[in-house]
């Protein structure tokens, strides 16, 4: 947090020159910021007029020296949530209630919720952050088995920190950070779709009809194993310790890839919503139009 902090403004400066010395200015900017603040390494992309462009600095394992590439892996963290909620907008109307739709795909678990609040959600609830509780989501040690996503959102992994998801204010009616919402995602569409296809890697520009490309050449990977021939970015606490990676549920916080794969993504949402004629404009305006009746913070 405090690199991006103190990056942020030397890297919008350099932004605005050619685009000629762009990538070598920032990585002196970068590596400078990581000498100055004890970080191992960074990866970071800089989108100008389409075109995307990888800035790398640093280590990503310190113990064997391999230094950050645009093709390092890191965990994209909250990052997945835009990622599953343009998977689940091709898939389901946005003011389908989620009930019917959990029932219809077999699951045996129902979104509950005081005064009926838990029929009413519907899947742009789950999106947009505007029912459901759980804030963040617990890190799960690697070593450790992986809850499924019936046991996460039905409060069978509270060892884990996951209390049962359920419906905390008139859907719809304010925003507040949830989780949970894209817990309840994740298991509908694993519901609708079996889990191998709901959670296949991202590999096209926002495009629906390039979902599950081959691991190792998606943009975003919901997957946990590091692909062949790929790293993963090693983390590493202020003293230097290095921090074992932790699982978190693929849709809100677990998918993994590159900045530059993220930016080539944002590109595409970008375009579709520019785009009147392209086949995912009415999901790119779901996704990018602020729901008025949210308030600030939607």
């Amino acid at each position: 947090m405090m690199l991006a902090r103190a990056s942020l403004r030397p890297l919008r400066c350099a932004a605005k020159r050619s685009l000629a010395v762009d990538a070598a200015q920032l990585e002196d900017t970068a590596a400078q910021l990581l000498k100055r603040h004890g970080v191992a390494g960074v990866q970071a992309a800089v989108i100008d007029a389409g075109e995307v462009i990888p800035v790398n600095g640093g280590l990503a394992d310190v113990a064997s020296g391999t230094p950050v590439a645009s093709t390092t892996l890191f965990q994209l963290a909250s990052l997945s949530k835009p990622v599953a909620a343009r998977r689940a907008l091709t898939r389901f109307d946005a003011d389908a209630a989620v009930n019917p739709l959990l029932a219809a795909h077999g699951s045996p678990w129902r979104i509950e919720g005081q005064d009926g609040w838990g029929d009413a959600v519907t899947v742009s609830h789950l999106i947009d952050h505007s029912a459901l509780g759980l804030h963040y989501v617990p890190g799960v040690p690697e070593s450790e088995p992986k809850p499924s996503s019936l046991e996460l959102v039905s409060g069978r992994a509270e060892e884990w920190g996951y209390a049962a998801v359920e419906c905390v204010k008139k859907p719809g009616s304010a925003f507040a950070y949830s989780g949970g919402g894209f817990l309840v995602l994740q298991h509908l569409l694993e519901c609708a779709l079996g889990p191998e296809k709901a959670l296949a890697p991202c590999g096209g520009r926002f495009g629906y009809e390039l979902d599950g490309a081959p691991t190792g050449e998606s943009l975003v990977d919901f997957g946990f194993d590091v692909p062949e021939g790929q790293t993963h970015a090693v983390g590493y606490r202020d003293g230097g310790e290095v921090l074992g990676r932790l699982w978190f549920p693929p849709f809100a916080a677990g998918a993994m890839g590159t900045a530059s794969g993220l930016g080539e993504w944002l590109c595409g949402l970008s375009k579709a919503h520019r785009d009147r004629g392209d086949g995912m404009h009415a999901v790119a305006r779901l996704m990018l139009e602020r729901r008025r009746d949210l308030g600030a913070g939607a």
